[in-house]
């Protein structure tokens, strides 16, 4: 339908699962993005602590930091 549904109404169900990895993947993908392309931008993305040793998520921390170095200082997790 296309509605906004806040993230208090659903991460509970979806925290400790492989959902809940894909959707800190994605995020952290679209902020990584989204700092590349606005130099002037800071951005805080929320993610699951149980996302940093999910080998997916790292893949694309390294990846948005090696293709942007400056983006690095930039974001706040």
């Amino acid at each position: 339908s296309g509605r906004i549904i806040p993230a208090r109404d659903f991460i509970a169900a979806i925290e400790t699962t492989e959902l809940g990895r894909a959707v800190d993947c994605l995020s952290l993908d679209l902020g990584l993005r989204a700092l590349r392309e606005d130099p002037g931008l800071r951005l805080a993305i929320n993610m699951s602590a149980r996302s940093i040793a999910y080998p997916r998520w790292m893949q694309v921390l390294r990846r948005g930091i090696k293709d942007g170095p400056a983006v690095s200082k930039r974001l706040i997790l």
